[in-house]
């Protein structure tokens, strides 16, 4: 990626997978390759856009992908857009090298469904379940995620390794299943207290 003039102060960067991650690809004989959004991904896209530089990253051929990317992106969010010639091929499976990105990986989250595709940097790994059925438009895990991510950014994490680390084997559903809980544990104790305030009031 390009450098970044030192008197700009650098945002968090957020690294998309496409296929699986943030669309859906199916061939049939009639229409060829078909590709559908999973759901949510507009809104994901444009909120994330405030906070974050966007950079797609995709072993898929960029003859092939960047099409799909160009339709998926109508409102320009991704700043960047990195294919498999920007990959390294190992045992099979073209990975992506955070390193080479020129952009601090302490302040770096990657999104994507394949793991083996994340394999040199696990660390600032998110992992989403594969979105590979078009017809199935109850997925919602763009939308759970998104607080998370914008809480990342918005609180200036300066070591996102460290803080993926607290849910280690965790996806992004389960992720955003703790936040809940979490949450859920915070106003539960708010309330307690509030109570016994009041409870103290009243006798006096």
């Amino acid at each position: 990626l390009p450098n970044v003039p030192q008197d700009i102060p650098v945002p968090h960067t957020l690294v998309l997978d496409l296929e699986n991650t943030l669309v859906s690809s199916t061939w049939d004989r009639r229409y060829g390759w078909r590709h559908a959004k999973r759901p949510g991904v507009d809104k994901f896209l444009r909120e994330l856009a405030q906070y974050y530089e966007i950079v797609l990253y995709s072993p898929s051929i960029d003859g092939i992908a960047d099409p799909v990317v160009t339709s998926l992106d109508k409102d320009g969010c991704i700043m960047h857009r990195l294919y498999r010639e920007a990959t390294y091929y190992t045992g099979g499976v073209h990975v992506k090298d955070l390193n080479r990105l020129n952009r601090p990986l302490n302040r770096m989250v990657v999104i994507d469904d394949d793991p083996s595709e994340v394999q040199f940097n696990p660390e600032n790994l998110i992992r989403v379940k594969p979105y590979a059925d078009p017809t199935d438009r109850t997925d919602n895990t763009l939308e759970r995620i998104l607080p998370f991510l914008v809480e990342i950014a918005r609180e200036g994490y300066n070591d996102v390794p460290g803080l993926l680390r607290q849910y280690e084997g965790m996806d992004a559903d389960q992720i955003a299943d703790e936040q809940d809980r979490r949450i859920h544990e915070l106003r539960t104790h708010r309330e307690r207290r509030s109570q016994q305030g009041l409870g103290a009031l009243a006798r006096g």
